[in-house]
């Protein structure tokens, strides 16, 4: 039988935990101050790099990204429209596009931080 490739690392509930209370104080500013400063930029490339950044903050200030919350059970998810218009789910800890099966799944890219 061929070699497996190993698996890369297995995130550990800590570590997303870590990045859940993370984004709910950067969320909390943003919020309070109606702009993301300096400082959250900071806080979040603990967590993913300048150029995943940089890509979600074009498609939040274009508008290209909805909040969808189910009647029923009051479950909410985020609906992103791409460049080329197609709409990809996001959800708490997984995204449905390209780039985050490219760059996280594959582990090309972190997206959370090990270190607290």
């Amino acid at each position: 039988t061929p070699a497996r490739a190993p698996l890369p690392p297995a995130f550990l509930m800590d570590d997303l935990v870590h990045v859940d209370n993370l984004l709910d104080s950067v969320l909390a500013v943003v919020r309070e101050r109606g702009k993301i400063t300096e400082t959250e930029m900071a806080s979040l490339l603990n967590i993913t790099t300048q150029k995943t950044l940089d890509h979600a903050l074009e498609i939040v200030e274009r508008s290209l990204v909805t909040k969808v919350v189910c009647e029923s059970s009051g479950r909410s998810f985020f609906e992103a429209r791409g460049r080329s218009k197609d709409h990809y789910v996001c959800l708490k800890n997984h995204c449905s596009c390209d780039a985050f099966a490219y760059q996280v799944v594959t582990g090309k890219e972190n997206y959370v931080s090990l270190a607290p």
